[in-house]
């Protein structure tokens, strides 16, 4: 407990150190704010503004994603009972030609219908449709083979749907990573066209937050006594053990660098992070918030709990994880990346769901 009391108290004179350097810089290298024309509240609103964008549309490209690899395999799997129900309308077109050659030759049939394609499942049931009419409506091998054709016809008409919903979602996936790389491109055509002074004190405030939220982070664990090395904790031993192990690893996360698409362990997106938090007591959900929102089970935004998912501006564009006292830990934006944040203001206007993962998944 000395060692871990020691090492959280060289912990808070780094972040106040930090805090000190940065507020020297800010003192040191940049004009007074009345001769600034520059208003740097506004301009880290907009910067905020443009990754937080940007960041919903990477969560977007997430769901394509999703939806890309299912119709993939659903797409594989059509196209695998095309080619079963090929083989079969064939088995089934061979005892038809046979049948039909045993009626000619007893006289009961038209040499014409002899001959029918054998590849086109249309071909052989308008054939079949002509045997039917000669009268053998009810013959057992024709309805059998009548069967096999229209299967193969369903089969196909499958993959042509699936085929142009992978196409759709392909779509979707390219107009959203186009969306999200757009707006971090505004965010730095925006840091281009201030002065450098004006630039330094926008990025110094930026890390000035990062190590707030970090020093918060630490402050929250060292009050919830949740031991400082995560990796050597051992199992479990019951739901409310398991969720504390959840928040403990969402909390050890912050600071780390938010990349699109990234599931961890160096940096996140938002969704990869509530799947990585979770997947530490045995419970794995898809990397895309929507998808989250379906495999949990819905809560009362009046009734949260810590480890519950918390979704915003809509459930299929930002995910976070609620761990107690107001407060949740989210992989924000490219710009903040993970950090501690309240459950207020901006963040509970735009609060929209909640979802509890079960550990009996």
């Amino acid at each position: 407990m000395q060692d871990q009391s020691q090492r959280r108290g060289r912990g808070a004179r780094r972040v106040a150190a930090t805090a000190l350097s940065l507020g020297v810089l800010l003192t040191a290298g940049v004009t007074p704010a009345t001769a600034d024309p520059v208003d740097i509240d506004q301009v880290s609103a907009q910067l905020t503004k443009y990754q937080q964008e940007s960041a919903m549309a990477a969560e977007k490209a997430n769901g394509a994603r999703v939806a890309l690899a299912k119709s993939v395999e659903r797409l594989g799997l059509f196209r695998r009972e095309v080619t079963r129900a090929r083989v079969e309308m064939k088995r089934q077109q061979l005892a038809v030609q046979r049948l039909v050659r045993e009626l000619y030759v007893n006289g009961g049939m038209n040499g014409a219908l002899l001959n029918f394609t054998l590849d086109d499942p249309a071909g052989f049931l308008q054939r079949l449709d002509q045997l039917a009419a000669a009268g053998n409506a009810r013959n057992s091998v024709l309805i059998k083979a009548r069967a096999s054709a229209l299967r193969l016809q369903r089969m196909q008409r499958a993959v042509r749907r699936e085929t142009d919903r992978l196409s759709k979602a392909a779509a979707v996936l390219h107009a959203q990573e186009l969306q999200a790389r757009a707006r971090v491109s505004q965010a730095s055509r925006l840091l281009a066209s201030l002065q450098e002074q004006e630039r330094a004190r926008v990025l110094l405030r930026d890390q000035a937050q990062r190590a707030a939220s970090a020093a918060a982070a630490a402050q929250f664990s060292e009050a919830a006594g949740y031991p400082s090395d995560f990796a050597k904790l051992p199992p479990p031993r019951n739901s409310s053990e398991a969720v504390q192990r959840v928040v403990q690893f969402a909390l050890a996360q912050v600071g780390k660098p938010y990349v699109w698409g990234a599931p961890g362990p160096d940096s996140f997106d938002c969704s990869g992070l509530t799947r990585a938090a979770w997947a530490q007591v045995g419970v794995l959900m898809t990397h895309y918030s929507g998808s989250q929102y379906q495999e949990t089970t819905p809560v009362s935004l009046n009734d949260l709990q810590p480890g519950d998912l918390l979704y915003f501006y809509s459930i299929e564009q930002h995910v976070g994880l609620y761990i107690g006292n107001g407060k949740l830990v989210q992989a924000a934006n490219p710009q903040a990346g993970v950090i501690l944040s309240d459950l207020d203001g901006y963040w509970r206007s735009n609060l929209v769901a909640a979802s509890r993962p079960s550990l009996a998944r």
